[in-house]
């Protein structure tokens, strides 16, 4: 392969010189130089006959590289699949279930989207990409060390479910003034989401809001705390939430996505409300 090379990439400028050569003599010629024009024209000749191979050398270049781009896809192949093996195998040693063919695999509420080439990355989403997470390099280690940090931030073992649902109450019922809506009646559910956001501030923000002090609380932490509700039920109020339609699902602000616990398919919702519990 080296020395195909070196003979193509000789031939190459053999024929950069070969063209300087009939430059030249076209030019000559073109002044009526009779003397100069047989000098350059000797000369371009001359650099033509050294070009006499460059076809042949050219076809065994592009065999030569189409081998190697063949061989390489497969080594590349081999390799994205022992990596998805490799990951698929931690993440099995850490409880979730992992499925799918590359570039997208699945691991519980999570999907894992590969992006093979110079710039490799595996992107982490919340759902059938739904939610961007993180990045993590081609390294079965870091994918998975994201993963289990994702999953603690938003699935933590701890989960108040009483005080959430408290909260999502005291929520709906600002929603209500903000939107202007009747008491009972629906609201957008992405409507909760900066009520809660603002209840979550720590003293520091609330006396002072600054960004350094704000504690980020967004559409996927939402979503993630609504997947992990089954009491809703508070003091005889019941939250109903209602299932976005197609139109409603073309704009963020319209719908949020709810993922179901611990698998990738989940649910659009658009509107909820809180109504009183019938005897």
């Amino acid at each position: 392969m080296e020395e195909q090379v070196k003979t193509f990439l000789k031939a190459i400028k053999a024929a950069a010189n070969a063209g300087k050569s009939v430059e030249e003599f076209s030019r000559e010629h073109r002044k009526g130089n009779l003397a100069s024009s047989i000098d350059m024209a000797e000369r371009a000749l001359r650099a033509i006959g050294d070009i006499a191979g460059l076809e042949t050398g050219a076809a065994a270049m592009k065999a030569a590289i189409a081998a190697t781009l063949s061989e390489s896809r497969s080594r590349l192949d081999r390799e994205k699949a022992l990596l998805a093996g490799a990951v698929a195998k931690r993440l099995n040693e850490e409880d979730f279930k992992v499925s799918g063919n590359l570039p997208t695999l699945t691991a519980g509420p999570f999907s894992l989207e590969f992006t093979f080439g110079s710039k490799g990355l595996c992107t982490i989403w919340l759902g059938p990409g739904k939610y961007r997470l993180a990045a993590a390099s081609l390294d079965p280690e870091d994918i998975c060390a994201q993963i289990r940090e994702q999953n603690g931030r938003l699935f933590p073992d701890s989960f108040d479910e009483p005080a959430f649902l408290a909260e999502l109450e005291k929520a709906y019922r600002l929603a209500v003034i903000r939107t202007g809506a009747e008491s009972g009646g629906r609201v957008p559910v992405t409507s909760l989401i900066p009520e809660i956001a603002f209840m979550r501030q720590k003293p520091a923000f609330l006396i002072d809001p600054r960004k350094e002090t704000f504690r980020s609380y967004g559409r996927v932490e939402f979503a993630a705390d609504l997947s992990r509700l089954r009491n809703r039920i508070i003091r005889g109020m019941e939250l109903r939430l209602d299932v976005a339609t197609m139109s409603q699902t073309r704009n963020a602000g319209d719908h949020l996505w709810v993922p179901r616990p611990g698998i990738l398919e989940g649910v659009n919702f658009a509107t909820l409300r809180f109504v009183k519990v019938t005897a």
